[in-house]
């Protein structure tokens, strides 16, 4: 098989990756393109390469990166291009997935395309490669079309994470194969309520993604189609009505799902969807009702619509059934209640915690597909339509030479970035005197947060030596804030007339989400405690194990990348 049937994709920020394309070129490779990690996934999904070629990238975890690449898309080989013979340990990229490796310095950088070519030729079974040279042909034509077909899926899905009228979608899927039998989909409906569901085709691989093309195909017709109000029994009944025109051997599950933000209501039925969808709420989790019948398998089955009044704040969790496949307990019942004590730890935490402590990137062969589906949201509040709190968010504005940051929902590391930013504005700014931060509608603050407001706190004093104010009516957060000491820097304040911050969030923009490495991230991470343990002993206590990990990483990270230029 010559060498231009083969796409290779290189991931890399290092200058080697424009030599590395030229000399596969010239031995008759063809390179798809360079991207670097932040554009790595996006590009597989889009290309689908034979093989990928992947170097670290400085202050990104090569590590993680091959896990996820592993593991969304298990038929890639991944060589790893090191160009630091005594700082790397391959060994560890080669458990997290990786397939072979090359150090890409002096003479051995002219073995790159042999080690391509034999990690290619590994990559077929014995079977396929002791077969003739035309049932090798046929093999490869299908995982070709096999790839097609996974890229029309792809495109199928609804983009994650997405949010609508304030509701937050967000989703992981995990074929055993390259093509998956688990779909989901969410959208708008005509009068402005939401529907979403969590579908699982019976089966593996292609046969079974195609079944997901009629499901998508299904949901726009619903669209279309229909203007008027079904409930979610009648959906399912037309779902399987019109999966029986099909005669399709496979049959589906499905759970369905409709939210009335305007009324604060779940409405749900469920036809066979295994295991129980988990409704999460401050007070804990628990699984939704099971039952009903597949579709597509009967002609007169029975549905039931179930409602829920929804909570202030809420998530739902979907999984396919997959997800018991690797899951350690013996029985059923093990497995359900370790589902359901995994999705209540993490009910405020981002998907990806959850897909960890699954254990899902700790598989190296997945049995069956897996799909992880989250909605999260609020119930009906004037900010409903508008965007979640959930999330968290800061709102700001200017009101005669006074600063007012509003924080809103979870005020989380995941909006450091946006503090920081603010704060190195604040600092080259001349238009102000005072700083306002109102937290009359936080719910929660983490640590970092907490430091990158000390440092507020102190760029105010430093200019004006005035106080920053932290309006603070809630007991609780009154607490989070003095129990870090933040009264030594800020003046906290409980009564709104005192501080008269204007005419609540009228005039006040969103500022802008930051998106900022992992690096970044880290050191300001770094920079808040560092801030934090200066304002009492009990803080230098609390955090010094944190500040002294995080400081060992960033020597780690100062000490890699000489080593890595050196060999450039």
């Amino acid at each position: 098989m010559g060498h231009d049937k083969y796409q290779i994709l290189v991931i890399s920020a290092s200058p080697d990756a424009g030599e590395m394309r030229r000399q596969l070129a010239e031995d008759g490779f063809v390179s798809s393109q360079t991207v670097d990690y932040a554009q790595a996934l996006d590009a597989i999904k889009t290309d689908f390469p034979d093989l990928i070629l992947l170097t670290k990238q400085r202050g990104l975890s090569s590590l993680s990166m091959i896990n996820k690449i592993h593991h969304q898309f298990p038929m890639i080989p991944i060589v790893i291009v090191a160009t630091d013979i005594e700082g790397e340990n391959l060994k560890e990229h080669i458990e997290a997935g990786a397939d072979d490796y090359i150090y890409y310095v002096g003479a051995e950088k002219e073995l790159l395309p042999h080690v391509v070519e034999n990690t290619m030729k590994r990559h077929f079974n014995d079977a396929v490669l002791e077969a003739s040279q035309e049932t090798e042909s046929l093999f490869r034509q299908l995982e070709q079309d096999q790839r097609s077909g996974f890229r029309v899926q792809q495109a199928m899905l609804p983009k994650t994470p997405d949010s609508i009228r304030g509701l937050t979608f967000n989703h992981q899927l995990y074929p055993s194969m390259i093509m998956s039998g688990d779909f989901i989909d969410y959208f708008e409906l005509f009068d402005g309520r939401v529907a979403f569901y969590i579908a699982d085709v019976s089966g593996h691989g292609a046969s079974s993604a195609f079944v997901t093309v009629l499901l998508k195909s299904l949901s726009r017709r619903l669209l279309d189609e229909f203007r008027h109000n079904l409930t979610t029994s009648e959906v399912l009944a037309w779902v399987n009505r019109e999966l029986l025109k099909w005669n399709l051997e496979q049959h589906v599950t499905m759970f369905f799902g409709i939210i009335d933000q305007q009324n604060n209501l779940l409405e749900y039925s469920n036809a066979a969807h295994f295991p129980g969808t988990i409704l999460c709420h401050e007070n804990g989790a628990s699984f939704l009702e099971i039952g009903g019948q597949p579709l597509g398998l009967f002609a007169e089955p029975v549905y039931k619509s179930h409602r829920v009044e929804l909570p202030d704040q809420y998530s739902i969790v979907m999984f396919s059934d997959g997800v018991f496949e690797i899951l350690p307990q013996a029985t059923l019942r093990d497995k359900e209640a370790r589902l359901l004590s995994l999705v209540e730890c993490h009910r405020q935490e981002h998907l990806d915690a959850l897909i960890e402590d699954l254990g899902v990137l700790n598989v190296r062969s997945i049995p069956d597909d897996i799909a992880v589906f989250t909605v999260e949201g609020r119930g009906a509040s004037p900010m409903s339509g508008v965007g979640s709190s959930l999330m968290g968010q800061i709102l700001f504005a200017e009101r005669d030479g006074v600063y007012v940051l509003k924080f809103i929902g979870e005020v989380r590391l995941t909006l450091g970035p946006t503090i920081a930013t603010f704060l190195e504005k604040l600092k080259a700014s001349d238009r102000f005197h005072s700083v306002i931060i109102d937290l009359s509608e936080t719910e929660s603050i983490d640590s970092t947060a907490l430091g990158l407001i000390a440092k507020i706190g102190i760029c105010t004093r430093a200019q004006f030596n005035l106080p920053t104010t932290l309006f603070s009516p809630q007991e609780d957060i009154t607490r989070v804030l003095m129990s870090m000491s933040l009264q030594e820097l800020c003046l906290l304040v409980s009564d709104a007339e005192a501080v008269n911050p204007g005419s609540g969030e009228q005039g006040m923009l969103e500022l802008p989400s930051e998106i900022a490495s992992e690096k970044t991230l880290r050191e300001q991470v770094l920079e808040a405690h560092r801030t934090l343990m200066e304002l009492s002993h009990e803080n230098h206590d609390m955090f010094k194990d944190l500040v002294n990990a995080l400081e060992q990483e960033q020597v780690q990270d100062e000490e890699a990348a000489p080593g890595i230029r050196r060999a450039v």
